[in-house]
Parts: C-alpha cells; sequence; structure tokens
C-alpha cells in the first residue's frame, strides 16, 4: 500500500492520499479531488517519506515554515 501527493485543483495545495483510493475531499478547501495522474505530483511506499516528502513540497511552496527551536527567540 502507497502514499501519493496531489495537488487540489481548486486551491492548489497539496496533501496525501492512499494509492488505492479514486478521490479524496481536500482538507483546505472541502472540494472533491478526483485522483488522476495529472494531480498527483509524488509517490511514497509508506506514511513517513510520504510525510517527509509533503513537508517538503510545502516548504518549498512557502506553505510552512521551519520550525525553531523556541530559544531562539529569546
Amino acid at each position: 500500500m502507497g502514499f501519493l501527493i496531489l495537488v487540489c485543483g481548486k486551491c492548489g495545495r497539496p496533501s496525501l492520499a492512499r494509492e488505492e483510493n479514486r478521490s479524496r475531499r481536500c482538507p483546505y478547501c472541502g472540494s472533491l479531488v478526483k485522483i488522476t495522474r495529472l494531480n498527483v505530483v509524488a509517490s511514497a511506499e509508506d506514511a513517513e517519506t510520504a510525510r517527509e516528502l509533503l513537508k517538503n513540497i510545502k516548504l518549498r511552496r512557502g506553505r510552512i515554515r521551519e520550525t525553531r527551536d523556541p530559544s531562539e527567540y529569546y
């Protein structure tokens, strides 16, 4: 069982889906995303690798910031 990283056609944000799924509800805008090879941007064999890929995609797109050590703020 593998995992896919796909991009929502409505809001453009990436999310995870299982390989065997045909569609997925976007966790950000709520639209139903049909899973096709056109909106899949990456794949992984296990959940941990898929989460890391998703995190890296979000970092590159500026959707999330890298977490910092709280001591850096004081």
